[in-house]
Parts: C-alpha cells; sequence; structure tokens
C-alpha cells in the first residue's frame, strides 16, 4: 500500500514539475571543461529519450484538435516518465503528454489505481487495452497498452470551445495507434 501511493506521489509530483515547466538549465557560462562536455552529452540522451513522447504527436495535430496555435514540442525525460509538452500561443492552455514504459501488470495497477482515485472517471472505448477520462480538476485522458502508460493533460482550457475531453480523447487515439 505505500509503495503505491510512493509511485502515485513520484507520477504527481513529475506532472507538476513537468507541466510547471520547471527543468535544470546549463548556466556553464563559456566554460568548455570537460565536466560541462560529459553534461552536455548526458542532457543530448536525456533529450534523445524524451523525443519519444514527441514523436507520438505532432504540434500540427494539437493545433487542429485544438483549435489554436502552439509552440514548439518541449520534450523532458524525468527518469522513468518522459513527457511532451505542447503550449498554447494566444490561449493559456498546456498539453502534456506523458508516457511511462512498465511491466505490464505494473501499467494495469498504476492505471487502475488512478482510475479508482479519479473524481468521476467515464470510462472511453477505442483507445489501448482500457482508457478513462476526467474534467476536474483538469481534463486528463490515461490509457495504458501492453507496457506503456500514457497519460494526456490538459490545463487552462477555460478558453478553448466545444468539449475539450472529446478533443483529448482524439488525441490519445492517434498516441495509442503510434505504440
Amino acid at each position: 500500500m505505500k509503495h503505491g501511493r510512493l509511485i502515485a506521489f513520484s507520477a504527481l509530483l513529475a506532472a507538476t514539475l513537468a507541466l510547471a515547466g520547471c527543468g535544470s538549465s546549463d548556466d556553464t557560462g563559456a566554460q568548455g571543461s570537460a565536466a560541462s562536455g560529459e553534461k552536455g552529452a548526458a542532457g543530448e540522451e536525456q533529450a534523445a529519450a524524451a523525443e519519444g513522447a514527441c514523436a507520438l504527436l505532432t504540434a500540427a495535430e494539437v493545433e487542429e484538435a485544438l483549435g489554436e496555435s502552439v509552440s514548439e514540442p518541449q520534450p523532458q525525460d524525468l527518469g522513468t516518465l518522459q513527457t511532451c509538452k505542447f503550449a498554447g500561443d494566444g490561449a493559456q492552455f498546456r498539453l502534456l503528454l506523458g508516457i511511462r514504459d512498465q511491466s505490464p501488470l505494473s501499467a494495469r495497477q498504476f492505471f487502475e489505481m488512478h482510475q479508482k482515485r479519479a473524481q468521476d472517471p467515464q470510462t472511453l472505448s477505442g483507445i489501448g487495452t482500457a482508457a478513462f477520462s476526467t474534467t476536474s480538476p483538469k481534463t486528463e485522458v490515461m490509457f495504458y497498452l501492453g507496457t506503456e502508460e500514457v497519460t494526456l493533460t490538459l490545463t487552462g482550457d477555460d478558453e478553448l470551445s466545444g468539449d475539450p475531453a472529446a478533443r483529448v480523447a482524439d488525441l490519445a487515439k492517434k498516441v495509442a495507434a503510434r505504440l
């Protein structure tokens, strides 16, 4: 039970940091030391790993689904969680795509734990092995497929017209088809 809470807390913390845009920056200036070269190589490896999440959706697809232009996707590797953040240019929304590769059993258990804790989860069909959406306190679609546990979180969607949850679910279908 404590392990499950730790996993949930870790996932929540990782998603919060990603949504806040927190990350490290290499502020070494013009010091071309071997250490900064190693740090750069490690950063490049993290960026390459995080590209996996950004390879699952394009900015054009997010723009079409949400009806607003978005900035370039921002990949981030948070250890076992790879994310890709899309921010609206005019509106104040952010779409965060998070993907975690786990064992099939862990992916299902993680999904089920989140579904039980979600406020008014709505079961979705046609997305992964199982999927649900929730709109409180933010619009979120979560699904799992094989070893992959995927979450799409939309915040700041107050200015978007229509049904943001249906739009995010459509994006989730595209992601699931590419896994």
